[in-house]
């Protein structure tokens, strides 16, 4: 059966082309389809610039129901906007940020998350204790960078701070697996995995956003939404929007 998955952009930034993290999907025979707010803030990088984004999410989230799609991802680790979300519309929305860890969970013992910015690591551990899994994380650390050298700076210079950050938290932190902590770094996860077993560092390394179109997808197919009891449907709220 086709799912339809709506990747919705959390920030009004120019986005880039993300089409390598889903095109086995459409291969398959599923759909992906994208859109951004169209008022918030330029990136995620804390609670709020998350805050900003929430009403636009929420907008882009019915838009994509009132479209027929199946499944909803909000394109961040951050997952800014999710429990809104999901009280918002009736269809299955993913944060990339709580399918990875709860992924990381089964995988290993314990994992880390390779943060964009110092500024998102606060933000990542507060994930982590949201979702339950403040235990099972090894640690939360930064590159040198920021959420907006991801789509600008050097692809090499990234990657190879991304494999030389990861490499320690495997070695120093008993990380055994790793979570790439911004859905901007487009196919690096294959590439610091391959580069981290040249070191003997044998660890799954997840990509949040494909992870997140992954569980969009199973959670559709198996005709499964987040529970009204939970997530009880704000009516009211939702038709002034």
């Amino acid at each position: 059966m086709m799912t339809h998955i709506r990747v919705i952009t959390a920030h009004v930034s120019p986005r880039s082309n993300k089409e390598c993290e889903y095109e086995d999907l459409c291969k398959e025979g599923h759909k992906v389809t994208c859109s951004q707010i169209q008022d918030g803030p330029p990136c995620i990088e804390g609670e709020l610039h998350s805050a900003l984004a929430v009403p636009g999410i929420v907008r882009e989230c019915l838009a994509a129901e009132r479209d027929g799609v199946d499944a909803i991802v909000i394109d961040c680790v951050g997952d800014p906007g999710l429990v809104a979300a999901r009280e918002a519309v009736r269809i299955p929305v993913i944060g990339p940020g709580e399918a990875s860890v709860h992924l990381a969970s089964m995988l290993a013992r314990k994992f880390s998350v390779l943060a964009p910015s110092p500024n998102v690591v606060p933000l990542i551990e507060e994930k982590c204790r949201l979702y339950g899994l403040e235990n099972r994380l090894a640690s939360a650390v930064a590159i040198d960078a920021t959420v907006s050298d991801v789509v600008s700076g050097s692809h090499e210079g990234l990657l190879n701070q991304l494999v030389t950050v990861g490499a320690n938290c495997v070695e120093e932190h008993g990380a055994g697996a790793l979570i790439i902590g911004c859905t901007g770094f487009v196919g690096y996860a294959p590439q610091i995995a391959d580069r981290l077993l040249s070191r003997k560092l044998d660890v799954p390394v997840i990509s949040p956003l494909r992870t997140a179109l992954r569980f969009a997808q199973c959670i559709s197919s198996l005709g499964l939404r987040h529970s009204p009891k939970s997530y009880p449907f704000a009516s009211m709220i939702v038709s002034g929007l």
